[in-house]
C-alpha cells in the first residue's frame, strides 16, 4: 500500500509540473500575439460629393464691387477623391496619410450690355390680279434689337493635397466607429473660368489665378467621423462625413478682398488589408 501511495504522489507531481509548464507557455506567447496584431497596413480608396462654403472679407474693394461679385457667384456641388495608407498604431489608434484631389464648382452669371440681336423676317403675300392670275410674293427683311445678355460660366477650383490624420476607432469585428482629425498640406491649386476685375468687367481666369488667387493654399484642418463595415478579413467598406477648413486665404496678400473656402463632404470608400497573415 505504501508503494502505491508513493507512485500516486509521483504522478501528481508530474501532472502539477505539466500544468505549470502549460501556464508558463501561455504567459510567454501572449506578448508575441500582441506584437503581431500591429503589423497590418491598409489602403483606403474613396470618393466624396462635396459642397463648399465661401467666406469673403473686404480689403480695399468698393462696396459696389463686393455686391456685384456676390450676386454673380453661387456655389455648386463639387467632389473629391483620393488614396490613403493606414497604419494601426494600437488596436484603436490609426495613423493615415495619402493624396487627395478636390474640385470646387461655382456658377458665375454676368450681364453684357449693347448686345445686338438680328432677326430675319420673311413675309409671304398672295396677290390675285384677275381670275386665274395669282402671284405669290416673298418679302425678306431684318430687324435688329439692342439690349443685354445674361451669360453663365462654371468656374472650377482644383487642388492636390496631402492629408495626414490620426483616428480613434472602437466597436466589434464587423462594425467599427471612428473619429479622425489632422492636417492637410496643399501641394498645388489651379483655376479655370472667369473673374470680376476692378473695373467690374468679367475677364478670363488663367490657371495661376490672374495673380488674385494663390497656387499654394498652405495648411488646412480636417475632422470627420467614420463607420466601417467588415465584408471579409481583407476588405472593408466605410462612410465618413467630414469637414475641411483652410487656415489661410486663397487670395494673394495684395488682393482687394480676402476669400477662403470651407468644404463639407461625405467620403464613400473601401479599405484593403495589404499584408494580412
Amino acid at each position: 500500500m505504501e508503494k502505491n501511495s508513493g507512485m500516486q504522489d509521483l504522478s501528481d507531481k508530474k501532472l502539477s509540473t505539466l500544468n505549470h509548464t502549460n501556464q508558463f507557455k501561455n504567459v510567454i506567447i501572449c506578448p508575441s500575439d500582441q506584437k503581431n496584431s500591429n503589423t497590418d497596413w491598409f489602403l483606403e480608396a474613396y470618393t466624396s460629393p462635396d459642397i463648399a462654403f465661401k467666406s469673403v472679407t473686404n480689403n480695399t474693394a468698393s462696396q459696389q464691387y463686393l455686391l456685384t461679385k456676390d450676386s454673380s457667384e453661387s456655389m455648386q456641388a463639387g467632389y473629391s477623391a483620393g488614396l490613403r495608407l493606414v497604419k494601426p498604431i494600437t488596436e484603436n489608434v490609426l495613423l493615415k496619410a495619402g493624396l487627395n484631389y478636390s474640385q470646387i464648382n461655382q456658377k458665375y452669371v454676368y450681364r453684357t450690355e449693347n448686345e445686338v440681336k438680328t432677326t430675319t423676317v420673311i413675309t409671304v403675300r398672295t396677290i390675285i390680279r384677275a381670275p386665274g392670275d395669282t402671284v405669290i410674293v416673298n418679302d425678306t427683311s431684318t430687324v435688329q434689337q439692342i439690349g443685354f445678355k445674361n451669360n453663365t460660366v462654371y468656374n472650377h477650383y482644383r487642388s492636390f493635397d496631402i492629408p495626414v490624420t490620426v483616428g480613434y476607432q472602437f466597436g466589434n469585428g464587423d462594425l467599427k466607429f471612428g473619429i479622425n482629425a489632422g492636417i492637410i498640406f496643399n501641394v498645388s491649386s489651379w483655376y479655370q473660368g472667369v473673374i470680376l476685375d476692378s473695373t467690374l468687367a468679367t475677364v478670363a481666369l488663367n490657371k495661376s489665378g490672374n495673380g488674385v488667387y494663390k497656387t499654394n493654399l498652405g495648411l488646412g484642418l480636417y475632422a470627420g467621423v467614420s463607420v466601417v463595415k467588415r465584408l471579409s478579413d481583407d476588405l472593408h467598406i466605410f462612410v465618413e462625413p467630414h469637414l475641411r477648413y483652410n487656415l489661410s486665404n486663397m487670395t494673394s496678400p495684395g488682393s482687394a478682398y480676402h476669400q477662403k473656402f470651407s468644404i463639407g463632404g461625405l467620403s464613400l470608400g473601401v479599405r484593403l488589408n495589404l499584408n494580412r497573415k
